[in-house]
Protein backbone atom coordinates (compact mmCIF):
# COMPACT_ATOMS: atom_id res chain seq x y z
CA UNK A 1 0.00 0.00 0.00
CA UNK A 2 1.46 3.46 -1.01
CA UNK A 3 1.16 6.34 0.78
CA UNK A 4 -1.29 8.04 -1.46
CA UNK A 5 -3.34 5.43 -1.52
CA UNK A 6 -2.99 5.35 2.83
CA UNK A 7 -4.47 8.92 2.82
CA UNK A 8 -7.56 8.25 1.00
CA UNK A 9 -8.52 6.00 4.18
CA UNK A 10 -6.16 7.38 7.34
CA UNK A 11 -8.28 9.27 9.91
CA UNK A 12 -8.40 9.95 13.44
CA UNK A 13 -10.06 7.33 15.22
CA UNK A 14 -10.23 3.96 16.90
CA UNK A 15 -13.38 2.52 15.14
CA UNK A 16 -11.55 1.66 11.93
CA UNK A 17 -10.39 -1.86 11.33
CA UNK A 18 -6.92 -2.22 11.67
CA UNK A 19 -5.11 -2.02 8.60
CA UNK A 20 -2.35 -4.46 6.75
CA UNK A 21 1.01 -3.30 7.82
CA UNK A 22 3.20 -2.16 5.01
CA UNK A 23 6.71 -3.95 4.10
CA UNK A 24 8.00 -0.86 3.26
CA UNK A 25 6.04 2.01 5.02
CA UNK A 26 7.77 4.54 3.09
CA UNK A 27 7.14 2.77 -0.20
CA UNK A 28 4.97 5.71 -1.25
CA UNK A 29 7.52 8.29 -0.87
CA UNK A 30 8.67 10.50 -3.55
CA UNK A 31 12.86 10.04 -3.66
CA UNK A 32 12.55 13.58 -2.28
CA UNK A 33 10.89 12.56 0.24
CA UNK A 34 12.64 9.40 1.30
CA UNK A 35 15.32 11.57 1.10
CA UNK A 36 14.11 14.24 3.62
CA UNK A 37 13.01 11.57 5.71
CA UNK A 38 16.62 9.86 6.06
CA UNK A 39 18.41 13.20 6.47
CA UNK A 40 15.96 13.71 9.64
CA UNK A 41 14.45 17.00 8.15
CA UNK A 42 12.39 19.12 9.78
CA UNK A 43 9.59 21.85 9.21
CA UNK A 44 8.13 23.84 12.33
CA UNK A 45 5.52 26.95 12.76
CA UNK A 46 5.81 29.21 15.81
CA UNK A 47 3.46 31.88 17.02
CA UNK A 48 2.83 33.93 20.48
CA UNK A 49 -0.81 33.66 21.78
CA UNK A 50 -2.44 36.02 23.70
CA UNK A 51 -4.17 32.92 25.86
CA UNK A 52 -2.42 30.33 28.19
CA UNK A 53 -2.19 27.12 26.29
CA UNK A 54 -2.77 24.49 27.49
CA UNK A 55 -2.43 20.29 26.72
CA UNK A 56 -5.60 20.08 26.25
CA UNK A 57 -5.73 23.39 24.02
CA UNK A 58 -2.88 21.59 22.36
CA UNK A 59 -4.63 18.64 21.94
CA UNK A 60 -7.85 20.09 20.06
CA UNK A 61 -4.83 21.89 17.46
CA UNK A 62 -3.29 18.91 16.91
CA UNK A 63 -6.12 16.72 16.09
CA UNK A 64 -7.31 19.70 13.85
CA UNK A 65 -3.77 19.61 11.95
CA UNK A 66 -3.82 16.33 11.70
CA UNK A 67 -8.02 16.07 9.72
CA UNK A 68 -6.31 19.00 7.93
CA UNK A 69 -2.89 17.37 6.93
CA UNK A 70 -4.11 13.45 6.18
CA UNK A 71 -0.66 12.73 5.29
CA UNK A 72 0.69 12.41 8.90
CA UNK A 73 -2.27 10.16 9.53
CA UNK A 74 -1.45 8.13 6.57
CA UNK A 75 2.69 7.67 7.73
CA UNK A 76 1.56 6.67 10.99
CA UNK A 77 -0.80 3.91 9.15
CA UNK A 78 1.48 2.82 7.39
CA UNK A 79 3.66 2.12 10.18
CA UNK A 80 1.28 1.13 12.59
CA UNK A 81 -1.05 -0.63 10.55
CA UNK A 82 -3.83 1.00 11.90
CA UNK A 83 -5.65 4.48 12.09
CA UNK A 84 -4.96 6.97 14.46
CA UNK A 85 -6.08 6.59 17.93
CA UNK A 86 -7.45 10.03 20.08
CA UNK A 87 -5.20 8.86 22.83
CA UNK A 88 -2.10 9.18 21.15
CA UNK A 89 -2.52 13.04 20.36
CA UNK A 90 -1.98 13.10 24.57
CA UNK A 91 1.31 12.21 23.99
CA UNK A 92 2.51 14.36 21.31
CA UNK A 93 1.58 17.55 22.95
CA UNK A 94 3.24 19.46 26.17
CA UNK A 95 2.74 22.54 27.41
CA UNK A 96 5.31 23.81 31.02
CA UNK A 97 5.21 27.50 32.51
CA UNK A 98 7.96 29.72 32.30
CA UNK A 99 9.14 32.82 34.02
CA UNK A 100 9.59 34.97 30.56
CA UNK A 101 9.06 34.26 26.43
CA UNK A 102 11.80 36.64 25.47
CA UNK A 103 14.03 33.54 25.01
CA UNK A 104 11.36 32.40 22.24
CA UNK A 105 11.14 30.88 19.62
CA UNK A 106 14.78 30.23 19.65
CA UNK A 107 14.84 27.83 22.93
CA UNK A 108 13.21 24.78 21.30
CA UNK A 109 15.40 22.47 19.61
CA UNK A 110 13.78 22.57 15.61
CA UNK A 111 15.76 19.05 15.24
CA UNK A 112 13.35 16.92 17.42
CA UNK A 113 15.17 13.55 17.06
CA UNK A 114 11.95 12.18 18.77
CA UNK A 115 10.00 12.60 15.59
CA UNK A 116 11.95 9.78 13.97
CA UNK A 117 12.72 7.85 17.15
CA UNK A 118 9.31 7.41 17.89
CA UNK A 119 7.42 5.35 14.95
CA UNK A 120 4.83 4.69 17.16
CA UNK A 121 3.69 8.20 17.68
CA UNK A 122 2.24 10.42 14.61
CA UNK A 123 5.16 12.93 12.94
CA UNK A 124 4.09 16.09 14.65
CA UNK A 125 4.68 17.52 17.84
CA UNK A 126 3.08 20.59 19.57
CA UNK A 127 4.92 22.34 22.49
CA UNK A 128 3.75 25.69 24.42
CA UNK A 129 5.00 27.86 27.23
CA UNK A 130 2.93 29.94 29.12
CA UNK A 131 4.25 32.78 31.06
CA UNK A 132 3.92 32.63 34.68
CA UNK A 133 2.11 36.23 36.01
CA UNK A 134 -0.07 36.73 32.71
CA UNK A 135 1.27 38.39 29.37
CA UNK A 136 4.10 40.00 28.89
CA UNK A 137 4.02 43.68 27.99
CA UNK A 138 3.78 43.15 24.20
CA UNK A 139 0.12 41.28 25.42
CA UNK A 140 2.28 38.00 24.67
CA UNK A 141 0.91 35.24 27.19
CA UNK A 142 2.21 31.71 25.98
CA UNK A 143 4.31 30.77 22.69
CA UNK A 144 3.64 27.90 20.38
CA UNK A 145 6.06 25.47 18.42
CA UNK A 146 4.82 22.93 16.02
CA UNK A 147 7.23 20.44 14.50
CA UNK A 148 6.84 17.57 11.50
CA UNK A 149 9.31 16.20 9.25
CA UNK A 150 9.94 17.85 6.01
CA UNK A 151 8.91 14.70 4.41
CA UNK A 152 5.32 15.47 4.85
CA UNK A 153 4.97 19.16 5.16
CA UNK A 154 6.49 22.67 3.43
CA UNK A 155 5.98 25.80 3.58
CA UNK A 156 2.98 26.34 1.32
CA UNK A 157 1.49 23.81 3.65
CA UNK A 158 2.20 26.04 7.00
CA UNK A 159 0.82 29.14 4.66
CA UNK A 160 -2.57 26.96 3.99
CA UNK A 161 -2.89 25.66 7.81
CA UNK A 162 -2.52 29.48 9.36
CA UNK A 163 -5.79 30.15 6.88
CA UNK A 164 -7.11 26.69 8.46
CA UNK A 165 -7.11 25.00 5.02
CA UNK A 166 -6.45 21.95 4.21
CA UNK A 167 -3.08 20.95 3.64
CA UNK A 168 -3.40 17.32 2.13
CA UNK A 169 -1.36 16.21 -1.27
CA UNK A 170 -2.94 13.89 -2.50
CA UNK A 171 -4.47 15.13 -5.70
CA UNK A 172 -0.98 16.40 -7.19
CA UNK A 173 -0.03 15.27 -10.03
CA UNK A 174 3.51 14.47 -11.69
CA UNK A 175 3.62 17.34 -14.23
CA UNK A 176 3.58 16.11 -18.27
CA UNK A 177 5.70 18.52 -20.58
CA UNK A 178 7.08 17.78 -23.90
CA UNK A 179 10.17 16.51 -24.34
CA UNK A 180 10.71 15.98 -21.03
CA UNK A 181 11.68 12.93 -21.02
CA UNK A 182 14.92 13.90 -22.70
CA UNK A 183 15.58 16.25 -19.33
CA UNK A 184 14.97 13.02 -16.92
CA UNK A 185 17.64 11.09 -18.78
CA UNK A 186 19.91 13.64 -18.66
CA UNK A 187 19.53 14.42 -14.91
CA UNK A 188 19.44 10.14 -14.25
CA UNK A 189 22.70 10.29 -16.29
CA UNK A 190 24.26 12.77 -14.55
CA UNK A 191 23.07 11.36 -11.24
CA UNK A 192 24.29 8.00 -11.59
CA UNK A 193 27.97 10.25 -11.55
CA UNK A 194 26.91 12.62 -8.80
CA UNK A 195 25.24 10.23 -6.37
CA UNK A 196 28.14 7.73 -6.03
CA UNK A 197 30.69 10.48 -6.29
CA UNK A 198 28.29 12.57 -2.96
CA UNK A 199 28.71 9.19 -1.29
CA UNK A 200 32.34 9.41 -1.63
CA UNK A 201 32.89 12.83 -0.16
CA UNK A 202 30.85 12.87 2.47
CA UNK A 203 32.58 9.20 4.01
CA UNK A 204 35.01 11.31 4.01
CA UNK A 205 34.19 14.86 5.69
CA UNK A 206 30.46 14.52 6.63
CA UNK A 207 30.33 15.47 10.14
CA UNK A 208 30.13 13.80 12.95
CA UNK A 209 27.64 14.87 14.70
CA UNK A 210 25.51 18.63 13.66
CA UNK A 211 26.55 21.81 14.94
CA UNK A 212 23.32 23.80 13.88
CA UNK A 213 21.91 26.09 15.57
CA UNK A 214 18.13 28.31 15.41
CA UNK A 215 18.10 31.69 15.50
CA UNK A 216 14.91 34.00 14.59
CA UNK A 217 14.51 37.57 12.98
CA UNK A 218 11.90 39.61 12.53
CA UNK A 219 11.65 42.70 10.03
CA UNK A 220 9.52 45.32 9.54
CA UNK A 221 7.79 45.33 5.97
CA UNK A 222 7.95 49.34 5.79
CA UNK A 223 11.52 49.49 6.61
CA UNK A 224 12.35 47.04 4.05
CA UNK A 225 10.30 48.70 1.64
CA UNK A 226 11.95 51.66 2.07
CA UNK A 227 15.59 50.05 1.91
CA UNK A 228 14.91 48.24 -1.15
CA UNK A 229 13.32 51.42 -2.73
CA UNK A 230 16.60 53.02 -2.35
CA UNK A 231 18.16 50.65 -3.35
CA UNK A 232 16.35 50.16 -6.52
CA UNK A 233 15.64 46.35 -5.51
CA UNK A 234 12.79 43.76 -4.59
CA UNK A 235 12.15 42.79 -1.48
CA UNK A 236 13.20 39.02 -2.07
CA UNK A 237 16.09 40.29 -3.35
CA UNK A 238 17.17 42.52 -0.48
CA UNK A 239 16.07 39.82 1.89
CA UNK A 240 18.54 37.03 0.41
CA UNK A 241 21.32 39.36 -0.04
CA UNK A 242 20.81 40.83 3.47
CA UNK A 243 21.08 37.16 4.85
CA UNK A 244 24.18 35.84 2.95
CA UNK A 245 26.23 39.16 2.92
CA UNK A 246 26.24 39.36 6.38
CA UNK A 247 27.06 35.36 7.20
CA UNK A 248 29.95 35.83 4.38
CA UNK A 249 31.64 38.39 6.62
CA UNK A 250 33.51 39.95 3.76
CA UNK A 251 34.49 36.28 2.60
CA UNK A 252 35.25 34.32 6.00
CA UNK A 253 31.95 33.02 6.17
CA UNK A 254 30.50 30.91 3.33
CA UNK A 255 32.52 31.66 0.64
CA UNK A 256 35.72 33.66 -0.73
CA UNK A 257 34.59 34.34 -4.24
CA UNK A 258 31.19 32.38 -5.06
CA UNK A 259 28.38 31.43 -2.99
CA UNK A 260 26.94 28.35 -4.16
CA UNK A 261 23.11 28.71 -2.78
CA UNK A 262 19.98 27.07 -3.46
CA UNK A 263 16.96 29.08 -3.51
CA UNK A 264 13.37 27.79 -3.51
CA UNK A 265 9.89 28.98 -4.39
CA UNK A 266 6.51 27.96 -3.37
CA UNK A 267 3.17 28.21 -4.23
CA UNK A 268 -0.17 27.35 -2.60
CA UNK A 269 -2.24 26.12 -5.25
CA UNK A 270 -1.82 21.82 -6.84
CA UNK A 271 1.38 22.40 -9.15
CA UNK A 272 4.01 19.79 -8.85
CA UNK A 273 7.41 21.03 -10.15
CA UNK A 274 10.49 19.53 -11.45
CA UNK A 275 9.20 15.98 -11.76
CA UNK A 276 8.52 15.83 -8.50
CA UNK A 277 5.08 14.41 -7.53
CA UNK A 278 4.30 15.79 -3.79
CA UNK A 279 6.28 18.82 -2.89
CA UNK A 280 4.44 22.46 -4.54
CA UNK A 281 7.85 23.98 -4.38
CA UNK A 282 11.18 24.02 -6.90
CA UNK A 283 14.42 24.86 -6.13
CA UNK A 284 16.92 26.56 -8.42
CA UNK A 285 21.07 26.76 -8.14
CA UNK A 286 22.57 30.30 -8.27
CA UNK A 287 26.11 31.22 -7.74
CA UNK A 288 26.58 34.76 -6.21
CA UNK A 289 29.64 36.70 -7.06
CA UNK A 290 31.24 37.77 -3.69
CA UNK A 291 31.75 41.49 -3.14
CA UNK A 292 33.33 43.71 0.03
CA UNK A 293 30.56 46.40 -0.79
CA UNK A 294 26.66 45.23 -0.13
CA UNK A 295 24.84 47.41 -2.89
CA UNK A 296 27.33 45.66 -5.57
CA UNK A 297 26.08 42.02 -3.43
CA UNK A 298 23.13 42.74 -3.70
CA UNK A 299 23.21 43.96 -7.51
CA UNK A 300 24.72 40.83 -8.15
CA UNK A 301 22.17 38.22 -6.58
CA UNK A 302 19.69 40.31 -8.17
CA UNK A 303 21.15 39.81 -11.72
CA UNK A 304 21.66 35.89 -10.79
CA UNK A 305 18.20 35.45 -10.07
CA UNK A 306 17.05 37.24 -13.16
CA UNK A 307 19.24 35.57 -15.38
CA UNK A 308 17.92 32.42 -13.97
CA UNK A 309 14.19 33.22 -14.13
CA UNK A 310 14.31 34.65 -17.49
CA UNK A 311 15.98 31.74 -19.13
CA UNK A 312 13.71 29.34 -17.39
CA UNK A 313 15.93 27.33 -15.59
CA UNK A 314 14.02 24.55 -13.15
CA UNK A 315 16.27 22.55 -13.48
CA UNK A 316 17.49 21.85 -10.07
CA UNK A 317 14.92 20.33 -8.94
CA UNK A 318 14.95 17.57 -11.10
CA UNK A 319 18.68 17.36 -10.45
CA UNK A 320 18.07 16.88 -6.80
CA UNK A 321 15.36 14.35 -7.34
CA UNK A 322 17.62 12.18 -9.63
CA UNK A 323 20.13 12.56 -7.52
CA UNK A 324 18.13 11.69 -3.97
CA UNK A 325 16.64 8.59 -6.22
CA UNK A 326 20.81 7.30 -6.82
CA UNK A 327 21.38 7.06 -3.05
CA UNK A 328 17.81 5.64 -2.42
CA UNK A 329 19.14 2.72 -4.64
CA UNK A 330 23.12 2.76 -3.44
CA UNK A 331 21.32 2.15 0.23
CA UNK A 332 18.70 -0.55 -0.66
CA UNK A 333 22.41 -2.38 -1.97
CA UNK A 334 24.83 -0.91 0.08
CA UNK A 335 23.09 -0.15 3.40
CA UNK A 336 26.44 -0.58 5.59
CA UNK A 337 27.52 2.47 4.03
CA UNK A 338 24.39 4.85 4.87
CA UNK A 339 24.71 6.11 8.83
CA UNK A 340 22.97 9.46 10.00
CA UNK A 341 26.50 10.84 9.39
CA UNK A 342 26.01 10.64 5.88
CA UNK A 343 22.50 12.56 5.38
CA UNK A 344 24.35 15.61 7.24
CA UNK A 345 26.36 15.91 4.21
CA UNK A 346 25.26 19.07 2.75
CA UNK A 347 25.82 18.98 -1.03
CA UNK A 348 28.15 21.34 -2.60
CA UNK A 349 26.04 24.29 -1.67
CA UNK A 350 27.19 27.07 1.06
CA UNK A 351 23.30 28.23 1.78
CA UNK A 352 19.63 27.31 1.36
CA UNK A 353 16.87 30.21 1.09
CA UNK A 354 13.28 29.67 0.89
CA UNK A 355 10.26 32.09 0.79
CA UNK A 356 7.17 30.83 1.99
CA UNK A 357 3.62 32.38 0.62
CA UNK A 358 2.26 34.71 3.11
CA UNK A 359 0.98 33.85 6.19
CA UNK A 360 -2.57 35.10 7.28
CA UNK A 361 -4.14 33.89 10.69
CA UNK A 362 -7.85 33.08 9.54
CA UNK A 363 -10.21 30.66 10.81
CA UNK A 364 -10.53 28.13 14.25
CA UNK A 365 -6.88 26.35 13.41
CA UNK A 366 -4.93 29.70 14.54
CA UNK A 367 -7.79 31.80 16.45
CA UNK A 368 -5.60 31.69 19.55
CA UNK A 369 -2.06 32.85 17.86
CA UNK A 370 -0.97 36.19 16.65
CA UNK A 371 1.08 37.51 14.20
CA UNK A 372 4.27 37.45 13.46
CA UNK A 373 4.89 33.78 12.70
CA UNK A 374 8.17 32.22 12.50
CA UNK A 375 8.35 29.47 9.75
CA UNK A 376 11.46 26.74 9.02
CA UNK A 377 13.17 23.97 8.15
CA UNK A 378 16.17 22.19 9.69
CA UNK A 379 18.75 19.95 7.86
CA UNK A 380 21.57 18.38 10.23
CA UNK A 381 24.38 19.62 7.79
CA UNK A 382 22.33 22.60 5.67
CA UNK A 383 22.98 26.24 6.55
CA UNK A 384 19.46 27.68 5.70
CA UNK A 385 17.37 30.17 5.84
CA UNK A 386 13.62 30.34 5.51
CA UNK A 387 11.36 33.87 5.38
CA UNK A 388 7.15 34.33 5.98
CA UNK A 389 5.53 37.07 5.06
CA UNK A 390 2.92 38.69 7.42
CA UNK A 391 1.26 41.26 7.19
CA UNK A 392 3.43 43.71 9.01
CA UNK A 393 6.21 41.69 9.55
CA UNK A 394 8.58 39.42 7.70
CA UNK A 395 10.40 36.86 9.87
CA UNK A 396 13.46 34.90 9.05
CA UNK A 397 14.36 31.67 10.38
CA UNK A 398 17.79 30.37 10.54
CA UNK A 399 19.24 27.53 11.04
CA UNK A 400 22.80 27.30 10.39
CA UNK A 401 26.20 26.24 11.62
CA UNK A 402 26.86 27.37 14.86
CA UNK A 403 30.35 29.39 13.40
CA UNK A 404 27.78 31.80 11.62
CA UNK A 405 26.16 33.06 14.79
CA UNK A 406 28.32 36.57 15.02
CA UNK A 407 26.91 36.73 11.28
CA UNK A 408 23.12 36.38 12.61
CA UNK A 409 23.84 38.99 14.84
CA UNK A 410 24.84 41.49 11.76
CA UNK A 411 22.08 40.93 9.63
CA UNK A 412 19.30 43.48 11.97
CA UNK A 413 22.82 46.02 12.10
CA UNK A 414 23.48 45.97 8.32
CA UNK A 415 19.69 46.42 7.63
CA UNK A 416 19.34 49.84 10.14
CA UNK A 417 22.44 50.91 8.02
CA UNK A 418 20.80 50.85 4.84
CA UNK A 419 18.02 52.43 6.48
CA UNK A 420 18.91 56.08 6.14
Amino acid sequence: MTLPEVAQSASVETSRAAAPLSEDPLAGFTSTQWYFHQARQTVFFSAFSPHALDSAQLGAMAADIIDSVPQIGALYAAFNGRSLPRDVLDRIVTSEEVDDLAAYPDAWDVSCPELFARQDLPMLRLRAVVRRGGPDQAGRRSALMVLSTHALLEGADSALLSRSQSAGHGDLAKPTHRKQWIADLGNWLRAAVLGPAQLLVALAIAPRRSHTIYRSLVFERAKLRRVATRLGLNQRVLLFALVLFALNQHGKGLSRRKISALYTEMDTWNRAAGGNAFFRFWTTEARFRVSSDFAAFASNVSAEIERLEAGGKRATQGLLEAVFAAHRAMRRWLPFLYSDRIFRFPGFYDFSLSLTPPHRMQGPLTKALQDPVYVGTFHPGLNQCTFAPGRRHITASLTVHRKHLAGIEAIAALLDRLDV
